[in-house]
């Protein structure tokens, strides 16, 4: 994953949800956990 990748995902601009595999691998969290991180961050950016 590219780091303009992984600053989008960040931003809560997730075009395509199977970018989110790698980073949870990373993180060694849990796709279900990242995937409700990315929505929360997607969701406080529009606000």
């Amino acid at each position: 994953m590219e780091a303009s990748e992984w600053a989008a995902v960040e931003a809560g601009y997730v075009p395509d949800p199977a970018q989110l595999r790698p980073m949870a691998d990373a993180l060694e969290l849990g796709y279900d956990k990242i995937a409700t991180l990315a929505v929360l961050c997607r969701d406080g950016w529009e606000e």
